[in-house]
């Protein structure tokens, strides 16, 4: 009896953990926004207004400009919210 309650408690632990991260590969920043903020960044320079984004998943590599402050966060941005000013670049 106690040998089949632990079966079951470690396959009720493996699919927890699958579905886990399944749903954590389902939030993943994609490419297309990635480049979208690339560009914004490299064009910040001769257009003196950056894109910022509403949402942005936090990603400690990666960088993006937060709509609500116009300062850079560590975070990959998947919801553009606008544009803001950048002065003296």
């Amino acid at each position: 009896m106690k040998k089949t309650r632990i079966i079951v408690a470690v396959i009720s632990v493996a699919a927890l953990v699958s579905i886990s991260m399944y749903a954590y590969g389902k939030g993943s920043v994609s490419d297309e926004s990635l480049a979208e903020n690339a560009e914004a960044l490299a064009g910040a320079r001769s257009a003196q207004r950056i894109v910022c984004y509403s949402q942005y998943l936090v990603h400690d590599s990666m960088r993006c400009l937060e709509c609500v402050t116009c300062e850079y966060v560590n975070g990959a941005g998947f919801e553009k919210g606008g544009y803001c000013s950048v002065g003296g670049l």
